[in-house]
């Protein structure tokens, strides 16, 4: 439980130090297309994902 309450709420006191993991060109059946990129933080490990157009 200790650890669950850890992983919780150290991300909202760290400053995050972002690394890009994947940079990802998708494209769907109706022929558009954007991409999706993949963060992790180096100090805390949270992940984010972005999409843009």
């Amino acid at each position: 439980m200790r650890s669950f309450i850890r992983r919780f709420l150290q991300p909202m006191f760290c400053e995050h130090n972002w690394e890009l993991l994947f940079n990802v060109y998708v494209e769907d059946d109706f022929g558009s297309t954007w991409s999706e990129k993949t963060y992790r933080c180096r100090k805390c490990g949270l992940q984010r994902k972005y999409k843009s157009c």
